[in-house]
This record gives C-alpha cells, structure tokens and sequence, in this order.
C-alpha cells in the first residue's frame, strides 16, 4: 500500500506542489507582516504548522475529486494512478484518513484555529457531496465553478484566523493581500479549461459552453482583479516601486497573449501553463517586495 500511495502522491501531488502550497501561506504571513515590519513570523511553528495543514486540505480536496470524478476519469484521465489502476481506493480512504486526522491534530491548540479547520473540513465534505444536488452540478460546468471555487475563501480565513491569532493582524484590511493571491487559482481553474476551437475534444471546457472568446475574457477579468489588488497593496504600503513595475510589465506580457487568442482564437501552448507562470510571478512579487521591506 505504502509503494501505492507514493505513486499517487508522486503523480497527483508531486514535491514542487508541495512546496508551492506551502509557500502560499508563508508569502501571506510576510505581505502582512511586512506592514509592521517584523520578519518574526518565520521563526514562528504556528505559521508553519498552518502552512502544512493548507498543504494537507489542498490534498484533502485532491483525494476528493478522485472519488467524485473516478468514472469521468476512467474515460478521460485513464493514465491516472485511479483510473489506470496503479492505485487502489481503499489506499486513498486510507491516505484521507491520514490526512484529515494530521489537519485536525495541527488544529488543536486553540479554539478559533480549530473552528476555522472545521469550517474548512466542512465546505469540503459540501464539495464531496455536491452540495446535495449533484445531478445538476454534474450538467452545469459553471454551476460546479460557483459553488466549488470560494474553497479558497475558506482557506484563506483559515491563514488569516491563524496569523490573527499570532498578533500578526493589524486590521483586516492587512490581509486582503491574500485575496488576488487566491484569485491566481481562480485564473488557473478558468485557464486549465480555455482551448482553442480545434483543441476541443469531449471533455468538457469553459471555452466550449462560454465561447472561446467569452472564455479568455473572463480569465482577463480575473487577472485585472489580481493585477488591481498585488498593485494597490503593494503601493498603499510603500512597497518598491521597481518591483512594482516589473510586475505590470510581466502582468500585462500575459494578458496580451489572451488578447491575442481572443482576436485570432489560435493559440500554441496550453493557457494552464501561462496561468501558472503568472500566479508564481505574483507569488514571488508579493514574496520579494515584501522581503525588500522587511530588510
């Protein structure tokens, strides 16, 4: 079993989206600590114990969507650990089971922390069950995007319930830079699913419901909320202002290549890469700037 789960965790969940999940949290806790100027978070085992348990529930989710998507999966994905086999379930109920208790014991030390986990475990549970219309979601694309994306929402009043209870949190308004950060997986969710018309096969896509067009616009949208909030953070705080204009210079490399597909609707690469590639751009800026302050 053990040998089992190493394939699905090397697969599914390899070192590289460990580490960035894990980052995530820590590049909040140094944007928002960075207003007070204190570098004390790092040394802190709270921060970090927070950081491996957001690691935990985006793993939590993951093992999820295996259950809910294994006969989608078996047509579309048959190469997946799952669906190819390689993996049995009962190895996944005993990794979740692993997982949710891990998330749970990091939990305990105080009460709000702890309510925040639940309130996480729960709207996962909610996701598992499709919120109980599962019927409806399964035929509606951007009804399972409504209902499943605010996940991360509750992730992040996870992280911000912890850092409060640190005294990292000067006022709310300190954390918000959390909120573009979230919307990078927004994009990613919206981009993973744009293809071009002659790219499009039986899997279902926002590009094929949407349009193309209305599709890449949409994540355009997304990305000016990010670019909006990284910006008005940054600059509202005294960030530097040479990352600052790097960053628009790099943020407005990737919305011109959405542009360009929604003119021409050809496109050479997949649009999850150029998502990923402008969340670690954001990530690393607001990481960056913030270190810049805080030195």
């Amino acid at each position: 079993m053990a040998k089992r789960i190493y394939i699905y965790l090397s697969e599914m969940f390899p070192p590289l989206h460990f580490i960035g999940t894990y980052l995530f949290t820590i590049i909040i806790a140094a944007a928002v600590c960075s207003i007070q100027g204190s570098p004390d978070f790092i040394k802190n085992p709270y921060v970090h114990m927070a950081a491996f348990s957001v690691v935990l529930m985006s793993l939590m989710v993951r093992i999820m969507d295996e259950f809910k998507d294994y006969e989608d999966d078996l047509v579309n994905f048959p190469d997946r650990p799952l669906p190819s086999g390689r993996v049995r379930k009962q190895d996944l109920k005993v990794l979740q089971t692993i997982v949710i208790s891990t998330i749970l014991l990091l939990s305990i030390y105080r009460v709000d922390v702890f309510i925040a986990t639940l309130c996480v475990l729960a709207y996962g549970l909610l996701m598992y069950k499709w919120f109980f219309i599962e019927e409806k979601m399964r035929k509606s694309l951007p009804l399972a995007f409504l209902s499943h994306n605010p996940v991360i929402l509750v992730k992040f009043g996870f992280i911000c319930t912890v850092l409060n209870s640190q005294g990292y949190v000067d006022s709310m308004t300190s954390t918000l830079i959390g909120l573009p950060l979230m919307l990078t997986m927004t994009n990613w969710e919206l981009s993973r699913k744009l293809r071009s018309p002659e790219d499009e096969t039986d899997y279902t896509t926002y590009s094929k419901i949407w349009g193309p067009k209305n599709a890449a616009k949409a994540s355009l949208f997304i990305q000016s909320l990010v670019f909006a909030g990284v910006t008005s953070f940054l600059v509202a705080y005294g960030h530097s202002k040479v990352i600052i204009g790097l960053y628009t210079v790099v943020a407005g490399y990737y919305a011109s290549i959405y542009i360009r597909f929604i003119q021409t609707l050809k496109h050479t690469r997949t649009f999850k890469i150029h998502a990923e590639n402008l969340a670690l751009a954001t990530q690393l800026t607001v990481l960056i700037s913030s270190i810049v302050k805080l030195s």
